[in-house]
């Protein structure tokens, strides 16, 4: 991960809505949505129910909102575009699921040609929030990498996410293409708008966005519906080490680190 202040991102970052609203649109116009779901839905990828449940609550907002406070005292920068990038993810997803309320598969097809893995959803289906907010926190948090290994794995787990949604069978494919455009696009907003407002930088600001962060893990170690079962453990340990990787960064790594903390530095 690179120090510093947030970076302008390069050109290539709108590689990833661009092929995201692309493959969206060519599956409507090939009437594809129905199939390539009933396809995924239905492939060996469902025998791996379990995996596929801790996959997809990375996409939850509070699970995900719990693994950014890892960023606290260490990119004020990026906590702070994490937390505009939270609210406008949110205000989209509602705001999309409001103007086209499309029936989920569940709703549309029945329990006779829908695998569903966790909680059944039915309603609302249009973008999916889950796909949004991992590519929203994997735009965020390519701007900390320089390594293309690090950046391609960053996307690669955003992918699983939103491939996840479709194969517990919460969502139709476009769903979660335009979760995935929508998402990234908002995330590269929220740099771009903690970069012109560094007052979310200062440590009272920071204070307050980890308090708030906090209450997220908090809220998983008291018991937190996820909507899946099998990833109850999965998340509490998120919980677990988002809280642990805070309290670290108030232990001095060394004698001279104490000493510059206690001003007595050189």
């Amino acid at each position: 991960m690179v120090e510093g202040r947030i970076r302008v991102p390069s050109p290539r970052v709108w590689a990833v809505p661009a092929l995201a609203a692309i493959a969206a649109a060519g599956i409507v116009l090939a009437r594809a949505d129905v199939p390539l779901f009933l396809a995924i839905n239905h492939s060996v990828l469902g025998s791996l129910g379990g995996l596929w449940q801790n996959i997809t609550v990375l996409g939850d907002g509070v699970v995900a909102m719990a693994m950014m406070l890892a960023l606290y005292r260490r990119r004020p920068d990026l906590f702070w575009a994490a937390f505009i990038a939270a609210i406008l993810v949110s205000l989209s997803i509602q705001f999309g699921k409001f103007v086209r309320p499309i029936p989920r598969p569940l709703g549309q097809l029945g329990h006779e040609a829908v695998r569903v893995i966790g909680e059944e959803f039915h309603n609302a289906s249009f973008p999916s929030g889950h796909a949004a907010t991992a590519f929203a926190l994997a735009a965020i948090l390519w701007t900390a990498f320089r390594s293309p290994l690090a950046r391609a794995l960053l996307v690669l787990a955003a992918c699983l996410v939103a491939l996840s949604r479709v194969v517990v069978g919460a969502h139709w494919p476009t769903d979660v293409l335009g979760g995935a455009a929508v998402g990234w696009l908002l995330g590269l907003a929220g740099l771009e708008l903690a970069r012109k407002t560094p007052w979310g930088c200062a440590k009272p600001a920071q204070a307050l966005l980890a308090c708030l962060f906090a209450a997220a893990a908090i809220w998983i170690l008291a018991g937190y519906d996820t909507s899946y079962p099998a990833a109850e453990t999965f998340a509490l340990g998120v919980g677990v080490a988002s809280l642990v990787a805070v309290a670290f960064t108030f232990v001095p790594r060394s004698n001279n680190d104490r000493m510059t903390r206690n001003g007595l530095g050189t």
